[in-house]
């Protein structure tokens, strides 16, 4: 049986990949020496962007990052989005009793605040942010948390995401997890992680708790 159901924010319940993509292209081409595409960018989505920065322009890492995070939060209120069925498929997740979380590696004032934006505070029951976490994923430790906060069991709870952190998090956390091929990533980057379950729309998730019912 299914009782906790723990999401990713970016990518996989708010459609922010264009603004994601936008920011990291403002950012890098600012202070780099190469003017990257969409294309170029688009595999640095799921990854810490410190790290990437880090890699590419050593010693630039923070100051190519708060450009990116000042980008990002002015451009975020009309560049984002919910996917499709979200807000509708979580109300029918809490109304089969299910205990709702976020679990993501975004600053936590900024999850809040898309949270805010369209009314989906009250849904959910715990939400981490990546400033919380000493481990970002794919450790196990950010599930691990929003776990011990709701009193959740590992062997009752999913983890749904976009990228392969996502199900790797799921994995050392030992809970079973769903990959959502709305990704800017397809299936067969994920397959080697294992995804437990794959879905292509959000009702798709309804089904899979119904039949664990």
């Amino acid at each position: 049986m299914i009782k906790t159901i723990l999401f990713d924010w970016d990518g996989t319940l708010l459609n922010s990949n264009d603004l994601i993509n936008e920011s990291n292209m403002y950012a890098l081409n600012k202070y780099g020496d190469h003017t990257f595409t969409v294309d170029e960018v688009k595999p640095f989505n799921g990854r810490h962007l410190i790290d990437v920065y880090r890699e590419l322009y050593p010693g630039l890492e923070d100051k190519i990052l708060y450009t990116y995070n000042t980008y990002s939060d002015l451009r975020h209120d009309q560049s984002v989005r919910l996917f499709p069925d979200v807000k509708e498929v979580l109300q029918k997740l809490k109304n089969l009793g299910c205990h709702l979380g976020v679990v993501s590696m975004k600053r936590k004032y900024m999850v809040n605040h898309g949270l805010n934006l369209f009314n989906l505070t009250s849904v959910f029951d715990v939400v981490i942010g990546g400033d919380e976490c000493k481990k970002r994923k794919p450790d196990a430790e950010p599930i691990l948390i929003a776990m011990q906060k709701i009193n959740a069991n590992p062997k009752e709870t999913l983890m749904i995401g976009d990228n392969w952190q996502d199900i790797e998090s799921a994995n050392n956390a030992h809970t079973r997890s769903v990959f959502v091929t709305w990704s800017q990533k397809n299936y067969e980057q994920i397959r080697p992680y294992q995804p437990t379950y794959c879905i292509d729309r959000m009702p798709d998730l309804l089904q899979i708790v119904r039949e664990e019912k």
